[in-house]
This record gives structure tokens, sequence and C-alpha cells, in this order.
């Protein structure tokens, strides 16, 4: 409910794109797929209104997903820790625009992969070839497939819609 408040005011005082980020304040060590009450509580915050969902604190990458013409990113993993075992992490960015009635259009979305691997200090670098991008593309496209939990479809989501950013050699 506090979401939907939280939209609400947000829009009424005159957001035109409205981000929502939820800490899912659990460590969901080796578990990649999204849990059932993640992708409810995220469904529920587009179908209120959000324009874009973004979560975190589960200790590892998971699922992009699409729903309702929204992005919905579970989680980047760990940008800097090197607690979880997980040593790939991702920035993420949507692009928006204004239609003529002020509603926000979601446009393209870029990745940009991250991995630890190969730091002694576990300090993310950008994967630097398009074939490590794109390996590591695939490992969140294979994720967002698992979006079913019983609440919901097969996630359309396909590598060309990551727009994965890689350094050419």
């Amino acid at each position: 409910e506090a979401p939907k408040k939280d939209i609400q005011a947000a829009k009424s005082k005159g957001a035109k794109i409205v981000v929502v980020h939820f800490n899912w304040n659990t460590t969901l060590k080796d578990s990649w797929n999204a849990c059932t009450s993640q992708v409810q509580t995220a469904r529920a915050a587009v179908d209120n209104g959000a324009n874009l969902v973004f979560g975190s604190h589960v200790g590892t990458m998971q699922a992009i997903e699409q729903y309702n013409g929204v992005s919905i990113v579970y989680s980047a993993g760990n940008l800097f820790s090197k607690n979880s075992g997980e040593e790939n992490s991702f920035l993420f960015q949507q692009a928006f625009t204004l239609d003529e009635n002020q509603n926000a259009v979601p446009g393209q979305i870029h990745v940009f992969p991250l991995t630890g691997s190969g730091s002694s200090e576990g300090i993310p670098s950008i994967a630097l070839d398009s074939a490590s991008a794109k390996t590591f593309g695939n490992l969140i496209v294979n994720y967002s497939r698992q979006i079913r939990n019983g609440v919901g479809k097969k996630a359309a989501f396909t590598l060309e819609h990551l727009n994965l950013i890689s350094i050419q050699k």
C-alpha cells in the first residue's frame, strides 16, 4: 500500500517519470531468479503508475523484466562487495521522452556489464570486449527467462533489448 501512495503523491506533485526503488533486504545467494514476493511487489508498483522499478540488496544479479511496457530490474548485483561470491553486476540506463500529453514514454535501454574478476580488490570494470559482453548479456537474458514464479508468464526479454555497452579493441 505504501508504494501506491508514494507513487500517487509523486504524480500529484507533478512528477512525469516515477522511478521506484525497492531494497529487498534479503540475501538470495545463488538465487538469480526473483522470488514471488519480489515479482508481485514490483509488478504492483508498475500497476500503480511506476515508470521504472529497480531493486537491490539480494547479493546477486537477477532478472530484468518488461512488464506492461515498463522495465523492472530486480537486482543489478553487488557493485563493490566481495562478500557475496558474485563477481558480476551491471549498470542500467533507461531513456524516457514525454509524449504530447506529457506522459512518459520508455526509450532505449543500455546495460553496462561490470565484473570484479581479474581484480584482486574486487573493483568492477566494464567488460572489455564484445564477446565477454555478449556472454554476460546471455546470463541476464537467462535469468530474465525464468520470471515465472507462478505469478506471470515467461518474460519477453532478449539480448537485443540490452544494448550492451562494450569496448571494441
